[in-house]
């Protein structure tokens, strides 16, 4: 019963954040950073609707690796839009090349990006509500990977 409730408030939460978005696909031209931390923020939504499709259909195992990915694209779209510099949106928005694609492995990981985000909230202080909220996320979630990292049984032998 408890997963059913969620799963509705999710489903109206999704209903408010898409009634809030215009009808047309938005383009911003000669703003790639907008333009790119609106496609992250689109693969979020995505991402947190399969998610949901998952978890109702019981299938809790392949759910939660996505969630990983829903979390890594809504982190990078709060990063385009309030820490990443000039060359790391020109990065993301590049065409994909073997060379884009070899320079664009040089931009941070989510945890990096949560630290920008924390260090743009000063001068932007819009960008505090998601750093706190993804900082937050991404230290249960690493609280939870170290409870499941396997460890030697103490049953076992030691040399």
């Amino acid at each position: 019963m408890l997963i059913e409730q969620i799963l509705r408030r999710s489903d109206e939460l999704d209903d408010t954040i898409v009634n809030l978005l215009p009808d047309d696909s938005p383009t911003y031209p000669g703003r790639p950073r907008m333009g790119m931390s609106v496609t992250a923020a689109s693969l979020s939504i995505e991402r947190a609707r399969a998610l949901r499709h998952l978890v109702a259909g019981g299938f809790i195992s392949a759910a939660v690796p996505l969630m990983r990915l829903q979390f890594e694209a809504t982190t990078r779209s709060a990063w385009l839009l309030f820490a990443a510099s000039e060359e790391d949106v020109a990065l993301t928005a590049a065409h994909s090349t073997v060379e884009s694609e070899q320079a664009a492995r040089k931009l941070p990981m989510a945890t990096d990006m949560i630290k920008q985000l924390k260090g743009a909230s000063a001068a932007i202080p819009a960008a505090a509500a998601p750093a706190a909220m993804l900082g937050r996320f991404n230290d249960l979630q690493r609280s939870r990977f170290e409870l499941l990292r396997p460890r030697p049984h103490p049953c076992a032998a030691t040399p």
